[in-house]
């Protein structure tokens, strides 16, 4: 029995040993391998749910729940994708490819990446975009920018929303959006 409590305890201090004194997560290697965000192509990362009317999940700065706006990005590939702050960008408006620099962060191979579009331009547990998602319509869109040269990764420009349903990719990554009343933030999408 001690030796099984000694083993949670150490898995559970390795979990840790990536959390900083704000409780987000540090990539565990400060060098991104081949095949990360450095050769990034269009089609690795994709813009794959959102909700921009009517949300009832959680958002750390906004617990009464409603109307929490989010962008889910899906990593597409079998590599870990290194978000490096100040390469990568999500935006409402697609002429402003620098309207929200992603903070550093990472999205471990075929797993998801949630920003909350609230406003508040943070990051405590979770990243708060500068912006909100229009209920009306707009576009949504994920840059990658390096050395002067502007690639947009994915982008989708919306119509007017239902409250509570979202517009996500079924099956995750495919060029197939539908709307639905599952939303799954941070999961694989439902019907």
């Amino acid at each position: 029995m001690n030796q099984i409590v000694t083993v949670a305890w150490i898995a559970l201090l390795a979990a840790l040993s990536g959390c900083t004194k704000d409780r987000s997560f540090a990539p565990p290697s400060t060098t991104p391998p081949a095949g990360g965000a450095g050769n990034i192509v269009k089609g690795t990362l994709t813009i794959n749910e959102f909700m921009a009317k009517g949300s009832a999940f959680y958002n750390e700065l906004d617990p009464v729940p409603g109307d929490n706006d989010w962008v889910e990005i899906f990593n597409t590939t079998e590599d870990t994708i290194y978000l490096t702050n100040e390469e990568w960008f999500l935006t409402d408006l697609l002429t402003d490819t620098m309207k929200f620099a992603v903070p550093d962060t990472f999205i471990l191979p075929r797993n998801f990446l949630t920003i909350e579009c609230d406003s508040r331009d943070t990051l405590i547990t979770q990243i708060h975009s500068n912006f909100n998602l229009s209920s009306a319509g707009e576009d949504v869109g994920l840059y990658y920018i390096k050395n002067d040269e502007v690639l947009l990764v994915d982008s989708y420009t919306y119509t007017a929303q239902t409250p509570g349903v979202a517009m996500a990719r079924f099956p995750d990554g495919s060029a197939n959006w539908i709307f639905t009343t599952h939303p799954t933030p941070k999961l694989p999408n439902q019907e």
